[in-house]
């Protein structure tokens, strides 16, 4: 004769899925991990729209030197304010002295 061993006759598995404790915990750990990091990003992304308006800026004067030199009339760049205070520029313009009338 065989010996058999008994089989236990209904393993429970374990549960599948998160509990809420458990999901409440992760979501408290990426809230933390984020409010950290937000303050290091930001001034990364502030300094670069500065430089990139610098380099338009200096992009705008240069075109207009050029303009002048093949024109052989003073050309400048007027800023058009984008609010009430003046405080930010968001349209640059070429200003040209007109031409002598013959």
């Amino acid at each position: 004769m065989r010996h058999r061993t008994p089989t236990p006759a209904c393993t429970p598995s374990p549960p599948c899925g998160l509990t809420l404790v458990e999901l409440l915990v992760v979501l408290l750990i990426m809230s933390i991990m984020l409010a950290i990091a937000v303050p290091i990003v930001r001034p990364p992304v502030e300094a670069r729209a500065v430089r990139e308006g610098a380099r338009m800026l200096s992009t705008a004067l240069t075109s207009a030197r050029t303009r002048a030199i093949q024109t052989g009339r003073p050309v400048g760049v007027m800023f058009q304010p984008s609010d009430a205070a003046g405080n930010s520029c968001a349209t640059l313009h070429y200003v040209q002295v007109a031409a002598p009338m013959s």
